[in-house]
């Protein structure tokens, strides 16, 4: 995947060097996950490099992007595109902002627009 950058953003594939502490801790607020599938486990840096590495393994169905603002390069979310149908031409999308501090400043819908014009000119 190409790097998408955006007025406020740039996306790209997630890295094990992306995972923080401040991301693992978000995985285990029940605010921030209450309707994702993460919110049934505990998660701890290398559980959550693990499922990174296990993303990447799984290029051709499979897509973990990393949602980044663009003047400080803080990794404030993900979009994961999954269960990619070729004959199809169908992609499952879940996305999660899980930095408190960048909710409501219009980042997911930025985020959603630059990836499905991703999706639609390039799967």
């Amino acid at each position: 995947m190409r790097k998408i950058i955006t007025k406020n953003l740039y996306l790209r594939a997630l890295k094990p060097q992306d995972i923080t502490i401040n991301y693992c801790q978000a995985l285990n607020d029940p605010q921030i996950v209450r309707l994702t599938e993460a919110r049934y486990k505990k998660w701890k840096k290398q559980k959550v490099i693990d499922y990174v590495v296990k993303a990447d393994n799984l290029k051709k169905n499979s897509l973990l992007i990393g949602i980044f603002v663009k003047n400080t390069n803080k990794h404030i979310g993900n979009i994961r595109l999954h269960s990619y149908h070729d004959y199809n031409k169908r992609v499952e999308l879940g996305i999660m902002i899980f930095d408190k501090n960048e909710w409501g400043k219009g980042y997911g819908t930025e985020s959603l627009k630059a990836v499905t014009d991703y999706i639609l000119n390039n799967l």
